[in-house]
């Protein structure tokens, strides 16, 4: 799978703090931000849609929503890790605390990480 990522998404967002998979979740972030066509990317769509489908199962309003959200929130994690180091490290954080079953719930980690954005921005003005 790592290859897959690699040989499609070369972008590397990597630290030595990042567990290969928040690379490759990172990575599949990325690619979709960047809309790069990986069968890696269309797998996280896929996981999406049925963590939104499970959610909502009586409401294609409530699952397009929430897919919406849960693909922003994976956009905004890829866009701001990548602004720097101390970014990676808590984009890695909050991956890690909203991990749920094969993937992330992306919309709780945007939340994460712009509250540690912030926090972070107020310490080190």
């Amino acid at each position: 799978m790592r290859a897959t990522v690699a040989r499609c998404c070369p972008w590397e967002l990597l630290g030595d703090f990042f567990t290969m998979q928040a690379w490759r979740v990172l990575a599949v972030g990325l690619a979709l931000f960047l809309s790069c066509e990986c069968a890696s990317a269309q797998l996280f769509r896929d996981q999406a849609k049925r963590l939104c489908a499970e959610r909502y199962p009586d409401s294609y309003s409530l699952q397009k929503l929430c897919y919406d959200n849960e693909m922003d929130g994976m956009r905004f994690t890829a866009d701001q890790a990548d602004q720097s180091a101390e970014y990676k490290k808590m984009a890695a954080h909050c991956m890690v605390r909203y991990h749920k079953g094969s993937t992330y719930q992306w919309s709780l980690v945007k939340l994460c990480f712009e509250n540690e954005i912030e926090a972070y921005k107020a310490l080190n003005p």
